[in-house]
């Protein structure tokens, strides 16, 4: 298992009077949002240079609901889509990007506000599109809004990976990251060396995805507004930046049975 001994965190000043701004409006989700997402920044410059990053990674942040049935409908603040743009222009130069995004207005605005960050630096980077299940696996809008109310985030994923809800409402848990995965895999196996995946979605199913992958139970650590997890696929483990720490973890047996490339 690999630590992080020390954080190098680059507050720069427009994103600390952004928090000054904002300190009104949720000041410890914003400063948590900040921390995770400038040590992922920094983690992804730490992988092997030639590898190929698969980036899992939640929206920025999203304008507040009156009701949770507004949720779907939501659009980035104005400090969201700064920050999106922002992260783009903070990741490595030297690499190319390919973004895919669940359908969702927030998400989409996040792939194309780093996008634009990302080429602001003359860097070489694809909107690939939409990818319908980012967004979920098959259940109505309506459903997730009422299961929200009923059950926090990670209690709804424990009861879904427990089989408690019918086939006819959502497709099954383990099916639904097994296809992801594929999904996922097939994609960097046509991507140019140095490149970096990035998968843009919503905290439920990135946090579904890193259960059903890793078998990291999900819990109060929850991913923040533009956190998430990137790994590099090596020859018998993977090595993962997991919210806020970098470990090595075993390749699930169901991925082994494939011929993807390996760093």
């Amino acid at each position: 298992m690999l630590k992080l001994c020390f954080y190098s965190l680059r507050i720069e000043t427009d994103i600390l009077m952004l928090t000054i701004i904002h300190q009104k409006e949720e000041p410890e989700l914003i400063n948590v949002w900040q921390f995770q997402t400038h040590l992922m920044l920094d983690e992804i410059n730490r992988f092997p240079k030639e590898s190929k990053i698969i980036l899992i990674l939640r929206h920025s942040q999203r304008k507040n609901p009156e009701s949770k049935k507004e949720i779907p409908k939501l659009g980035l603040t104005a400090q969201g889509s700064i920050m999106a743009r922002k992260f783009g222009e903070s990741l490595p130069k030297d690499r190319q990007i390919r973004l895919s995004y669940s359908p969702l207005r927030r998400c989409c605005a996040t792939a194309k506000l780093i996008l634009d960050g990302f080429k602001s630096n003359s860097a070489i980077g694809v909107l690939k599109g939409p990818l319908k299940t980012l967004s979920g696996p098959g259940a109505s809008l309506d459903f997730y809004c009422d299961e929200s109310v009923k059950y926090k985030g990670e209690q709804f994923i424990l009861r879904w990976a427990a089989g408690l809800y019918s086939e006819e409402i959502i497709s099954p848990f383990i099916p639904y990251c097994r296809n992801m995965a594929e999904t996922i895999l097939e994609n960097m196996n046509d991507a140019p060396s140095k490149c970096i995946e990035i998968y843009v979605t919503h905290d439920i199913f990135l946090m579904s995805l890193r259960f059903g992958w890793f078998g990291f139970p999900p819990n109060e650590k929850w991913v923040s507004f533009l956190g998430g997890m990137a790994f590099v696929l090596k020859e018998n483990c993977i090595l993962l930046f997991d919210i806020d720490q970098l470990n090595y973890v075993d390749i699930p047996y169901w991925w082994k049975t494939k011929n993807h490339e390996r760093t």
